[in-house]
């Protein structure tokens, strides 16, 4: 579980890097499809809160939030991931 923890924890590099270039774009299908990845995944490796702001932010891609609010989830789930790799 260690190993696969490791690999969720390097996956978050890339998926950060990559929800960068989609927010960034205004790409909010990529935003949707990655943070449904990060939501699915997140909490079985012991990232719950990367989970449940995965979570917010899919949900209010669906619900068709306003561009300012899906940012500053988006920004959230940014910031959360950024920590992701300083955890032990």
């Amino acid at each position: 579980m260690k190993e696969l923890r490791q690999r969720f924890v390097m996956r978050t590099i890339s998926d950060r890097t990559l929800l960068v270039a989609a927010i960034h774009s205004g790409d909010w299908s990529d935003v949707r499809r990655l943070a449904h990845g990060l939501s699915g995944s997140a909490g079985v490796f012991g990232f719950s809160a990367v989970g449940l702001d995965a979570q917010a932010l899919e949900e209010a891609i669906d619900a068709g939030e306003d561009k300012r609010r899906l940012l500053d989830l988006g920004l959230a789930l940014l910031d959360r991931l950024e920590r992701v790799d300083q955890t032990p």
